[in-house]
C-alpha cells in the first residue's frame, strides 16, 4: 500500500526574513557656484578725481581687505590736490565692514567722515540682518531688503552678480537713506585711462529727468573691479568723474 504523505510542519516552511531598515542619508547641500570673478583678498585702487571731465581736483584711494574668516573691510579716502586745494579744501573717508558669502558682499556697517570748510561731518549706518532693519546715526531706521549694499560695497558687488541680462536691480544706502537703483547693462567697450586702453563693461543707472544719474565702468581684464565712475547732475551734465590710475591686487 502507498505510504502516507509526510506531514509538513510549520518549522519546515521557509520564513521570509524581515528586511533590516536602512537609515536614510541626510540630503547633501547643493553646492553654490563660486562667482566667475572672485574678489581679490587684497586690492588697492587709485583714481584721479575730476570736476566735469577735464579739471583734475584730487585723488580717491580704495583699499579692500578680505580675511580668512570671510570678513571684509573696504576703505576709501578722497581729498583735493593741486590748484583745487587752494580754492576748496575737501577730505572724505568712508569705510564699509561686513562679510563675504556665496552671494557676495554683505555689509554690517558703513561710516563716513567729511572735512570741509564748514567743519567736520560724520554719519554711520548699521545693517541689522537678524532683525532686517537698517539703522542710521540720525536715529531713523527702515526695513532692510535682502542683499542691500552701501555706497562703497555696491561698486564691488557687481562682480558677484549675473551680468548677462539687460538690467540689474539693487538697494543701496548712502548712510542717510535707502534707495532702489536699476542699472542698464551696456555692451563691452574700450576706454582710455592712465593705464592705457581698458576693455570695460558699462552700467548706467536709469533715472527720470531731473534726477541725478550714475555711470560705472567695470574692468573686464581686472575681475570686474570698478575702473571709472561718473556722476550726472540734475540737469543731465557731467558733474564729476573718477578714473583709474593704478590697480594693485594680491592673494597673499
Amino acid at each position: 500500500p502507498a505510504e502516507p504523505a509526510a506531514s509538513v510542519t510549520e518549522s519546515a516552511l521557509p520564513v521570509a526574513e524581515t528586511p533590516t531598515p536602512v537609515a536614510e542619508k541626510p540630503a547633501e547641500p547643493v553646492p553654490v557656484a563660486a562667482p566667475a570673478h572672485p574678489l581679490p583678498k587684497h586690492a588697492q585702487l587709485t583714481f584721479l578725481a575730476y570736476k566735469g571731465t577735464r579739471f583734475q581736483i584730487g585723488e580717491a584711494r580704495h583699499h579692500l581687505e578680505i580675511g580668512d574668516d570671510h570678513s571684509y573691510t573696504l576703505q576709501v579716502g578722497i581729498n583735493t590736490t593741486g590748484l583745487a586745494s587752494l580754492f576748496k579744501t575737501f577730505e572724505m573717508n568712508q569705510q564699509s565692514r561686513g562679510t563675504v558669502g556665496a552671494q557676495g558682499l554683505q555689509p554690517d556697517e558703513f561710516s563716513e567722515n567729511r572735512l570741509t570748510a564748514k567743519g567736520k561731518q560724520e554719519l554711520t549706518a548699521h545693517f541689522d540682518w537678524t532683525n532686517k532693519q537698517l539703522e542710521f546715526s540720525s536715529g531713523n531706521h527702515t526695513p532692510l531688503p535682502e542683499q542691500t549694499q552701501d555706497m562703497l560695497s555696491f561698486l564691488y558687488q557687481f562682480s558677484q552678480m549675473p551680468l548677462d541680462q539687460a538690467t540689474l536691480d539693487m538697494h543701496v544706502s548712502n548712510g542717510r537713506k535707502l534707495e532702489s537703483y536699476q542699472f542698464e547693462i551696456g555692451a563691452a567697450e574700450d576706454i582710455q585711462t592712465r593705464l592705457g586702453k581698458l576693455h570695460v563693461l558699462p552700467l548706467r543707472k536709469i533715472h527720470a529727468p531731473g534726477e541725478e544719474g550714475l555711470e560705472i565702468w567695470l574692468g573686464l581684464e581686472y575681475r570686474l573691479l570698478p575702473v571709472k565712475v561718473r556722476q550726472i547732475d540734475r540737469n543731465g551734465e557731467i558733474a564729476g568723474e573718477l578714473v583709474i590710475s593704478e590697480i594693485r591686487v594680491s592673494e597673499d
